[in-house]
């Protein structure tokens, strides 16, 4: 046989096919396009018995249950948690640190960003021990080894002007050690932060263990020592923070403010050291174009921390 090649691109356009007996057929392209499916004309084929496919096993192959003998009930999934919650509480891992838990059907997956590979070990040997735990932690060296194996993206760099911060035009006023104000306004920022962290916890355990008493015996256990353990830290990073606003505004301790609610719930407690932290944030910050001066955003912290103080006051008497 013989092939006629259109000289553009080789497509062929036509073939002659000489047989045995001398007879010779040629065959002619008359058009040539692509057709979709739809377009083709459905005579041009031949009909074909309709196929079988095993589509129950298929089915139960891409979406097969797990073992009923894997699964874990309600009461187990909760003391793995609260088994994990107060392992990661006890090495440290609060807020600070970009940690989050997952309940799975077979267990709880803990996952995250931790600073170093040390740390990364570090919390991976506290959970270990406990049952049906997946430890899913990266670093940030691992996170940059995968970014740069992925597509790289333009980066915009924006020119800002910084003004000093409220609180270093306070302390130039007061004419104080330059030398302490980068240790004392670091402290101010890190006590609000762990302040933060553990309402926020609070607020976690709450929401997640909402009916503590419906909680077994061992599980309930872990439930009111991680309780008390951020009830306590949190009254401490509290008092520390008022004793330090007062050192500020040179003025006398004291707690004379009352709580914004008789019994506030940790959600409550949470919203307002989220505001706290903000007013720490604003008293710290060097911005464009301050908005306040110092001892307004002092005074609000103070009242604010205060409240809060109380409200935690209420927290740790009603859990004795």
């Amino acid at each position: 046989q013989t092939l006629t090649l259109r000289s553009a691109d080789y497509h062929p356009v036509g073939r002659t096919v000489a047989f045995r007996d001398s007879e010779v057929v040629e065959i002619a392209e008359l058009d040539y396009k692509e057709l979709s499916w739809t377009e083709a004309p459905h005579d041009w084929f031949e009909d074909e018995a309709p196929i079988s496919l095993p589509r129950p096993a298929l089915r139960a192959a891409i979406a097969a249950p797990i073992p009923a003998e894997h699964e874990l009930d309600r009461a187990q999934l909760d003391q793995t948690e609260l088994s994990a919650r107060l392992a990661l509480h006890r090495t440290g891992a609060e807020g600070s640190e970009q940690l989050a838990l997952r309940r799975n059907p077979d267990g709880v997956v803990v996952e995250g960003l931790v600073d170093s590979a040390e740390r990364k070990r570090q919390l991976t040997a506290a959970l270990q021990p406990i049952p049906h735990i997946a430890v899913h932690i990266t670093t940030p060296q691992e996170r940059d080894q995968a970014n740069a194996e992925a597509p790289q993206t333009a980066i915009r760099v924006l020119n800002t002007v910084s003004q000093p911060s409220p609180l270093l035009v306070l302390w130039e006023s007061q004419r104080r050690n330059p030398a302490d104000y980068a240790r004392l306004s670091a402290q101010l920022l890190n006590l609000a932060l762990l302040i933060r962290q553990q309402s926020h916890a609070l607020r976690e355990l709450a929401q997640t263990f909402a009916e503590p008493d419906t909680l077994n015996d061992a599980a309930r256990a872990d439930f009111v020592t991680l309780r008390k353990e951020h009830e306590q830290k949190l009254h401490t990073a509290l008092e520390q923070q008022i004793a330090l606003l007062h050192s500020l505004t040179q003025e006398p301790a004291s707690t004379s403010a009352q709580a914004e609610t008789p019994h506030p719930e940790p959600e409550e407690i949470d919203r307002m050291a989220a505001q706290m932290l903000e007013l720490c944030r604003e008293l710290t910050a060097g911005e464009e174009q301050p908005k306040r001066e110092a001892l307004p955003i002092l005074n609000d912290l103070t009242r604010q921390s205060t409240v809060i103080l109380h409200a935690v006051d209420g927290l740790l008497i009603a859990g004795k």
